[in-house]
């Protein structure tokens, strides 16, 4: 937050939505908003979703312009507001996305990394298109009624996919970068959202590949499936050994596309069914509670 404010051009205000976090969020945001007035907080004390608390900051907001910034991301680009402000001067755009790279110090960020690359070629592959939404017209996002809050996780992407019906959403290059998770505990924890995330929102409807796309749990469930089968029916077998010549082709190509041969192991044979497993949990756990 404080890069936000360490801008050539000063934003017209910084909400900062504090919902049900346990860390010093409530107390640095109180102190700077006492030095600044325009950062304001909005403190929950119960943890909702990330829908819930882009439309309470929305509806706080006051400027023609909303922009989404998540706890992860770190803003290294002092003109940011600036080129948010040269992009929506075109009256014709009404959201945007911005592009950004990620954080990847620590080996498991490494790790992180070789998957969001592998994720991204398996998109442009399949050729379907995310719509992300970072900035939008206020306008426009009322209009829309904002994120769906019965969605968990995968808000933005509904939201992007409603407003690419009616408007282009450009990207906009910004020096951005999304931490990544450091350690076993947060990516068990981003896979707990994600499971959370999956039980209200069809990812099979969005795109039926993800099925066979080994970072997504539905492939390690066929092939714990195909295990199990395996002692008795000969065909099963036969699918495992396919199953698995797909993770050494994908092994391959994450070394190629990343130039890194034991953070894209780890990540196909470990990372990926560690993760695969927490977001079946999650999912079911979810699933039985509605």
């Amino acid at each position: 937050m404080l890069s936000c404010l360490d801008q050539t051009t000063k934003p017209y205000e910084i909400i900062v939505v504090n919902d049900g976090s346990t860390d010093r969020t409530r107390r640095i945001v109180e102190r700077l908003g006492r030095e600044d007035r325009g950062v304001k907080l909005l403190n929950f004390d119960n943890g909702h979703s990330a829908a819930f608390a882009r439309n309470r900051g929305a509806e706080a907001a006051k400027g023609d312009i909303v922009y989404f910034l998540d706890a992860d991301i770190i803003v290294e680009d002092r003109d940011f507001i600036s080129k948010l402000e040269k992009t929506f001067q075109n009256e014709k755009v009404g959201a945007m996305l911005s592009g950004y790279g990620g954080d990847y110090k620590t080996f498991l960020q490494k790790c992180q990394g070789v998957r969001t690359m592998m994720s991204n070629l398996f998109f442009r592959a399949s050729g379907m298109r995310i719509n992300y939404v970072s900035g939008v017209r206020r306008k426009l996002f009322e209009e829309m009624g904002g994120f769906n809050e019965k969605i968990f996780y995968y808000e933005d992407r509904e939201l992007g996919d409603r407003i690419a019906r009616r408007t282009k959403i450009p990207v906009v290059l910004v020096n951005l970068r999304h931490v990544e998770p450091s350690t076993l505990s947060e990516i068990a924890r981003q896979a707990r959202y994600v499971g959370k995330g999956v039980s209200t929102y069809n990812l099979i409807k969005e795109n039926p590949l993800v099925l066979i796309y080994p970072p997504y749990p539905f492939f390690w469930l066929i092939f714990v499936a195909c295990v199990l089968l395996s002692f008795v029916n000969i065909i099963s077998l036969y699918i495992l050994a396919l199953l698995f010549l797909i993770l050494v082709i994908e092994f391959v190509v994450a070394s190629y596309i990343s130039r890194m041969i034991l953070p894209s192991l780890c990540f196909v044979f470990f990372i990926s069914p560690f993760r695969a497993f927490l977001i079946t949990c999650s999912f079911l756990r979810n699933k039985l509670k509605a």
